[in-house]
């Protein structure tokens, strides 16, 4: 059975008056376990202006809200099929999303905000998201880094195209421009929300985190930075920080570090 043995979280603004970003983290540890014990990871990063900076904070009270029903449903969850498990953790994701979608849109002072979810239960990880920001599965053995999420952005469908590279789209000019996002003119269907699933290992890191903190530079820097850090989620959060202040980056910081041991 897989838990999760470290797990830590920052926040931080950068060159902002305030943070446009929100998370939160669940967590139902079982004690004796049931069939898997169950985590909630969740960033979101708002598309704001100074009047609609809020955006992200009233979409992650919703959606937390909602996806707290998954612990009240552990034991109903502990004995379902693995496929019917999944399909019930998606369905509670996408019904969380489309109902802070739905409220953000009632907001004519809110802009909206990306969202990326993961649920980590019976070996099993489940992915939602709208927008771009990231989400990897980190193996510092076999020194690999895994996307998680599908990226709602123009820039992620000109690298598809094969017009770019990763490194530079770090530098075009509309590498923040995405093409989905809860609470947008657009109310969004199901179709809209993007989900992914990852069977995890041993000493697997998991990291979450708004564009701000984890598209500043390429994918093989992050690799870098888990490999030197495995052992401590808070150092490793620190130092991705640290070198996101190198780079003069000036969007709001948010990630969400964890690694994950089998018992």
């Amino acid at each position: 059975m897989f838990y999760t043995e470290d797990c830590f979280s920052l926040s931080q603004n950068i060159g902002h008056i305030e943070n446009g970003d929100s998370y939160f983290v669940l967590s139902f540890n079982s004690r004796p376990a049931v069939k898997g014990n169950l985590s909630v990871f969740c960033v979101l990063d708002g598309i704001s202006t100074q009047r609609d900076k809020y955006s992200s904070q009233l979409a992650a009270r919703l959606i937390s809200k909602k996806l707290i029903t998954l612990f009240e449903d552990i034991q109903k969850l502990s004995i379902l099929p693995q496929q019917e498990a999944m399909l019930y953790i998606y369905s509670m994701m996408k019904q969380a999303i489309l109902s802070a979608d739905a409220r953000l849109c009632e907001e004519a002072s809110l802009c909206g905000t990306t969202v990326s979810v993961l649920v980590l239960f019976d070996g099993c990880v489940y992915t939602a998201n709208v927008g771009d920001s990231p989400i990897f599965a980190v193996d510092t053995k076999a020194k690999t880094i895994t996307d998680l999420y599908t990226d709602h952005s123009k820039i992620a469908a000109i690298i598809r195209r094969g017009e770019l590279s990763e490194k530079q789209a770090l530098r075009h000019p509309e590498k923040s421009c995405i093409t989905k996002a809860v609470g947008g003119r657009k109310a969004l269907c199901e179709t809209d929300i993007s989900t992914k699933s990852f069977k995890i290992y041993d000493d697997c890191i998991l990291l979450i985190g708004s564009d701000g903190a984890l598209r500043v530079f390429e994918s093989k820097k992050i690799l870098k930075l888990c490999n030197k850090n495995k052992n401590n989620m808070k150092q490793l959060c620190e130092r991705l920080f640290e070198c996101v202040k190198k780079h003069k980056a000036t969007d709001d910081f948010t990630v969400i570090a964890v690694r994950i041991k089998e018992i």
